[in-house]
């Protein structure tokens, strides 16, 4: 998303965006579940494995 705003959008030298507000904190909060909710489910079939 940020390439595609980057590459139509001509900001004059010195100016940056970043963040895009809501729309960066749901793209890192999903980051992070995806992290978090993988490593979670490897834990419970690593020791689904184990014990069984």
């Amino acid at each position: 998303m940020q390439q595609r705003v980057a590459q139509r959008v001509k900001l004059p030298h010195g100016l940056t965006l970043s963040g895009f507000g809501q729309f960066g904190y749901l793209e890192r909060a999903t980051a992070t579940l995806k992290f978090g909710l993988s490593v979670t489910v490897m834990i419970i079939f690593g020791l689904a494995v184990y014990y069984l």
